[in-house]
């Protein structure tokens, strides 16, 4: 009698495991589409603009550099996500420790707005005058429309 229940559950368990994997790949493969996102303002300017040459040239180069800073000031985010994710789990008010988290973490947003407004100028002086208004808009309209 109780082979027979586990064999069940055996029956059971393996059913629920197939289920969940394909809900996974469902998900995976139907969920949200990354089509639905704007391109981002270097493939944006790659794609809708006729760049020369030495624009492309000039460009690269800043965008490495970007890059790097970009890539460094998420990771303060992230740190600093991390610090206000130990503070949450062991304070039990907004405290001085969760105060300062916050303050981490928005001075790292803002040092990494800072850098993309600065590369974006930067990109412009690259640009003809016609170029550097469309990324102006661009850039204006992605401020306006994001969450």
């Amino acid at each position: 009698m109780i082979k027979r229940y586990q064999r069940e559950l055996l029956y059971l368990l393996a059913i629920a495991v197939v289920a969940f994997v394909a809900c996974c790949a469902l998900t995976s493969a139907f969920g949200p589409s990354r089509a639905l996102q704007p391109p981002s303002v270097h493939a944006w300017l790659h794609g809708k603009m006729s760049l020369t040459q030495a624009q492309e040239r000039a460009l690269a180069e800043m965008e490495a550099s970007f890059a790097a800073e970009q890539e460094r000031l998420q990771g303060a985010i992230q740190n600093a996500n991390r610090v206000l994710a130990a503070a949450l789990t062991s304070e039990r008010g907004y405290s001085a420790r969760v105060s300062s988290a916050v303050e981490a973490i928005h001075l790292a947003q803002g040092e990494l707005q800072k850098a993309t407004l600065q590369h974006i100028f930067a990109m412009q002086e690259v640009l003809t005058p016609e170029q550097a208004q469309a990324l102006s808009r661009y850039a204006a309209d992605a401020l306006s429309h994001s969450p």
